[in-house]
């Protein structure tokens, strides 16, 4: 079997094309024959996720040490992805307007691997949380630490569950061409999406235990952290596509963007009920 290389895009309109910002344009052979079958991008030399992998680095450090620090931390990650998306940007042009010849292909296996990654993630998480309550600690929560309340996170469950209608309202839209729609759609999911953040920060400000105080504490900042640190990722795509959306740069034909984002922001979703109903009801 041949294996898969790139080749330096060559048509007839090489000359008058430019490839995006960021990058160049080759064509992707096919792994059975060795043909070029189909036309992909791939991004330029940056220093930006060794910058985002240390961002991360600090935030995390400042979730355990202290909360000063993982300000900092979230404000490198927080540039760091601004930077990262303004070629993305940047206004479109006709040599980037036209679909990649394979190039939605490409972007859906991206995506599911991308999603298959997150979902083993949360998949150790939580195996290690039934394991600390089933064996470790069988008396739950440990003694002295009070149940945790069910009507902030009942209320930040039906936000998320309700979130989920706008943002399906904004792919049917694209799919259709409506671009309205597809603003309104978005922009309404963004805004539930962050007010499920601010009730999460109330909480934790609200609760009574720290990630220091016990194991409970540990897990449950644990848990619901790294959810919450997806839902904000969530609203960054969410934010990027709204201001395509706002530009009119997705069509009926042209929309993986809003596809993206809707499809990561249902993963967000199950993945918080499956929280809720482990942390607080069980």
């Amino acid at each position: 079997m041949a294996q898969r290389f790139a080749m330096p895009r060559i048509d007839a309109d090489a000359d008058q094309a430019s490839p995006p910002a960021g990058g160049q344009q080759t064509l992707g052979s096919s792994p059975f024959s060795g043909e070029p079958d189909q036309e992909i991008h791939l991004p330029g030399p940056s220093a930006l996720p060794l910058v985002l992998a240390f961002g991360l680095l600090v935030l995390a450090a400042g979730a355990l040490l202290n909360y000063y620090i993982a300000g900092i931390g979230l404000l490198i990650c927080v540039g760091t992805i601004v930077a990262w998306a303004r070629p993305a940007l940047a206004p479109v042009t006709d040599a980037t307007a036209e679909p990649l010849e394979g190039g939605d292909d490409l972007n859906w296996w991206g995506l599911l691997w991308f999603l298959l990654t997150e979902a083993v993630l949360f998949a150790y998480l939580i195996a290690a949380y039934l394991y600390i309550r089933a064996v470790i600690a069988p008396e739950w929560p440990p003694e002295g630490t009070e149940r945790l309340h069910l009507t902030l996170p009942a209320i930040n469950t039906g936000l998320l569950l309700l979130s989920s209608l706008p943002i399906r309202y904004a792919g049917r839209s694209i799919q259709r061409g409506q671009q309205r729609g597809l603003v309104v759609g978005l922009a309404l999911t963004i805004l539930l999406g962050a007010l499920f953040i601010v009730l999460q920060g109330y909480e934790y400000a609200v609760a009574g235990f720290t990630p220091q105080t016990n194991v409970f504490g540990s897990i449950f900042y644990t848990l619901t952290g790294f959810h919450g640190a997806h839902v904000l990722i969530g609203l960054g795509m969410l934010s990027v596509a709204l201001w395509h959306a706002a530009r009119g740069r997705f069509s009926a034909e042209r929309h993986f963007g809003v596809q993206a984002a809707e499809l990561y922001w249902h993963f967000v979703d199950v993945v918080w009920v499956v929280l809720f109903v482990l942390l607080y009801v069980l």
